[in-house]
């Protein structure tokens, strides 16, 4: 059931799923109708508290929904199931402690019978990127023409729905400074009335004494003396203080929760935005308010405000404006004589100029009120403007007068713009993230179904990037991420667009392009870019590169198929150490003549069309034939044979394992035993992927497999990989411990390809180590392979355990494995795997000697 490419391709599937299960994507598996995860990512543990366990429970998923979400939820993934389309979408579920987490899940839908479906996917916490969302549509929606109560109102609806919490509130403090009076609150789905309340002994008083003030949980264990805290069971609290421009405290805006309440990095930040947004239209709303009074009093609000005031005369075409004004534009009154309305127009930027003379043209004809953003250009820099203005009649009731005001919003303008990076690019690199590709890809699509012209997409991985992350540190690795931006632009064309998806993982469209050739060239540029090192510290460090290419529209006409068919070739580049790989249809796991041959192999094995092919261990002491290795082959009666290379892979990665694995347990058992009637004293081995492994299973499937061919475990050794080990080491251990005792033999496969520890290896009950064919092979002609396969042998002998080793292909290789005290060999020049007819006249027939005449 094994070959070398098999061993190779299940080395990169093993390395990929570790991969996954460190990153923040969560893999999962799942079936229907009953919703159950047969398979899901540690990760997820972390996220939402509940046990993998729990996740495998039958509707587990559909009863932690949102129970806004259920219904559609599930009504979207059936619809697009029924219609076996791959889909994503995003939903909340309810964690463990209560939170709400919203999840993006892209899922796969495979087809894998005429009655089976089954469901692959990712899923992603996004919970963070909807407050910051939720930030910016409370930001957009809070425009200064609102209705000063309508603005504090959708504060804080928008203040709870961001930090998912029961009550919020805005307070202004009052004249005597020890009480605070509410002018919006939000509890549990509605507003509720406002209130006074004194401060003493609340957390906030602490707000309104200039610091935030951050409390999880417990709070009101902290404040026992506030009697409002106590009876309303509040356990989180997060405020912060309204200040004016001047700096003057004014009042607080504070969200609680009878529940914890979780800190991120975005707690605090959220927070002062929301605070210093309340301040500013706070402080508008005081400044326009005191319009109505004497000239003094208008001058004061607007300094504090920092909001100018202007009134115009269309007949006389100038403006007259206020001090605060003056300073805004950074003119003096001398500005005053020769301020027209050109004049002023001249400092917008081009963009704007436009659409400000428009609605200043309405303003004149029949609108009452204007309000417009504008750029003007003040002393060689940009400002961002908001222009308000209202028209007056004049003594003979014609629209000549405007009375309105100008305010400086740039720092508000580059607040947004900062949140809208944080949603859009990538905070370590400055590259747009997946969502702007995903954007990107999208109009890419559109554009050249209009055009007609092609493009393509690549994903690249760094190689060697854990290795560097795990030996010098995540600093060392984030600045090398960095290093990565300048190489990737230099190498783009004017429309080609590069983004970062997340770890090492790097997404370009090349646009356009006029046949894959030219796709390839321009992906080998970018492979070149990576032979220079990278500066590190002191240090110069080599990655490389693999990069995986679909085109539009070959290799798919959606944004899902070129990203999944990128993936794909990807991790072909990255199998066949090839630099680049174009998708190939005829290497996809998931393309249609892969999932045919599943539904194939189900058969083959319900009836019996697999063949076991047999590959001879040897004594090298006694020369004796000690054992046989079990390995399946296909003969596909359409497609003729398959190598294991081609569908083992798939098989490991589907329940189809198990099938497998327990039809060649049983047939290698069944001929071991005819064998040993025969006089021939032999035991059998068989290989056990990764997913038998993880099978809790296991040690009843190989029971069964005894029991139904009344056969002594004594017999039967199974080879488990290094890696396939360490995948889950504490489960692995167990499963190890259960088999040994049973009595059946226990084998590492493809020693020194993995990464287990000697500690781990000392506790395990396992008999022989299986030296990887890869160091066997070159060992006369590498004294690095030599001394690998010596110090594998002495380890081993150490821990009490016995060696064989794979790739004897020469006497040499045999002598010099003999020397070295080397137990067992395994190996073309000893014998190729043949079917259980041929090995027995080849058991009869075997002859040590003759192998060391042979060449």
């Amino acid at each position: 059931m094994e070959a070398n490419t098999n061993e190779d391709l299940a080395l990169q599937l093993q390395r990929y799923q570790r991969l996954l299960e460190s990153t923040q994507a969560v893999p999962w598996e799942a079936s229907l109708p009953d919703w159950r995860f047969t398979y899901i990512g540690p990760q997820i543990v972390d996220i939402l508290g509940y046990t993998v366990e729990q996740w495998q429970e039958p509707d587990f998923w559909v009863q932690h929904l949102h129970p806004e979400d259920r219904e559609w939820a599930m009504q979207y993934c059936q619809d697009s199931v029924s219609r076996l389309e791959d889909h994503e979408f995003e939903y909340r579920m309810i964690a463990n402690d209560g939170r709400v987490v919203w999840f993006r899940d892209i899922v796969n839908v495979i087809h894998e019978d005429n009655k089976t479906v089954t469901l692959h996917g990712f899923m992603f916490d996004v919970t963070e990127r909807k407050q910051i969302e939720q930030v910016m549509r409370t930001m957009a929606s809070t425009g200064s023409s609102l209705d000063i109560n309508e603005f504090y109102k959708i504060c804080v609806k928008n203040l709870a729905m961001v930090y998912n919490s029961k009550y919020a509130f805005i307070g202004l403090l009052q004249e005597s400074n020890q009480d605070v009076r509410t002018v919006a609150v939000w509890s549990g789905k509605d507003y509720a009335e406002n209130f006074e309340y004194n401060l003493d002994g609340t957390p906030c008083k602490e707000i309104l004494n200039r610091e935030k003030e951050l409390i999880p949980k417990d709070a009101s264990l902290l404040y026992r003396d506030d009697e409002l805290l106590v009876n309303m069971q509040i356990h989180s609290y997060f405020g912060a203080p309204l200040i004016t421009s001047d700096g003057k405290t004014i009042g607080l805006v504070s969200v609680m929760d009878i529940n914890p309440m979780v800190l991120t990095t975005l707690t605090s930040p959220i927070l002062s935005i929301f605070a210093t947004r309340i301040a500013i239209e706070t402080e508008r709303q005081i400044a326009i308010n005191s319009l109505t009074y004497s000239q003094n009093a208008l001058t004061q609000a607007q300094h504090i405000a920092h909001i100018g005031s202007f009134e115009y005369d269309r007949k006389k075409d100038k403006f007259f404006w206020s001090n605060e004004a003056l300073s805004i534009l950074n003119w003096t009154e001398k500005n005053q004589t020769t301020n027209d309305l050109s004049h002023y127009c001249e400092l917008i930027d081009n963009k704007d100029r436009e659409d400000f003379l428009i609605l200043l043209d309405e303003l004149f004809n029949n609108k009452e009120f204007i309000e417009h953003e504008h750029r003007l250009l003040l002393d060689g820099k940009n400002r961002h403007i908001e222009f308000r203005a209202h028209h007056y009649f004049d003594n003979i009731k014609q629209r000549n007068i405007l009375i309105g005001t100008i305010h400086d919003v740039t720092e508000r303008y580059e607040y947004e713009q900062e949140l809208q990076k944080m949603a859009n690019f990538d905070s370590l690199t400055g590259l747009p993230n997946r969502w702007m590709l995903n954007q990107k890809l999208h109009d890419a699509i559109e554009a050249a179904k209009s055009s007609g012209i092609s493009f393509c997409l690549a994903l690249l991985d760094l190689d060697g990037f854990k290795e560097v992350n795990d030996t010098l540190g995540h600093f060392a690795g984030d600045k090398l991420l960095r290093q990565t931006k300048p190489r990737f632009e230099n190498l783009l064309r004017e429309h080609d667009y590069i983004a970062r998806l997340g770890g090492d993982e790097f997404a370009i469209i090349f646009y356009p392009i006029s046949q894959v050739s030219e796709a390839e060239q321009l992906v080998n540029c970018v492979h070149a870019s990576f032979t220079e090192p990278f500066e590190l510290e002191k240090s110069k460090i080599q990655v490389g590169a693999s990069i995986g290419i679909s085109v539009y529209p070959d290799h798919g006409k959606e944004s899902s198929e070129l990203l999944r068919h990128a993936d794909v070739a990807m991790y072909q580049a990255k199998e066949l150490h090839s630099g680049h790989s174009v998708y190939d249809a005829e290497r996809d796991p998931y393309g249609p003549r892969r999932l045919a041959l599943i539904n194939d192999i189900r058969g083959a094995i319900e009836d019996e069309q697999l063949l076991v092919y047999y590959q001879p261990k040897i004594d090298t002491v006694t020369g004796l034939v000690k054992g046989v290795e079990a390995l399946v082959r296909w003969q596909h009666p359409v497609h003729g044979f398959i190598p294991p290379n081609e569908f083992i892979p798939f098989c490991e990665v589907s329940d189809v394992i198990h099938d497998l694995t327990d039809y060649v347990v049983v047939k290698s058992l069944n001929d071991t035993l005819a064998w040993n009637k025969a006089g021939l004293d032999i035991k059998v081995s068989v290989n056990i992927a990764a997913r038998n492994l993880m099978n809790h299973s296991l040690s009843e499937q190989i029971q069964a497999a005894l029991t139904k061919t009344s056969a002594s475990a004594s017999i039967l050794q199974l080879e488990i990989t290094e890696n396939d080990l360490m995948h889950d080491p504490e489960r692995a251990k167990t499963t190890v411990k259960k088999l040994s005792e049973m009595g059946v033999g226990l084998t590492i496969d493809d020693f020194g390809t993995g990464y287990s520890s000697l500690s781990y290896l000392k506790h395990l009950r396992v008999q022989e180590l299986k030296i990887d064919q890869s160091f066997v092979i070159d060992m006369l002609k590498d004294e690095n392979d030599a001394v690998i396969v010596r110090s594998i042998i002495d380890l081993a002998h150490s821990l009490g355990l016995q060696v064989t080793s794979e790739g004897v292909e020469s006497a040499n290789i045999l002598k010099q494995l003999l020397s070295y005290g080397c137990e067992h060999a395994q190996g073309f020049h000893i014998a190729r795997p043949m079917p259980a007819t041929e090995l027995t006249s080849w058991l009869k027939s075997f002859n040590y000697q003759k192998l060391f005449e042979k060449t």
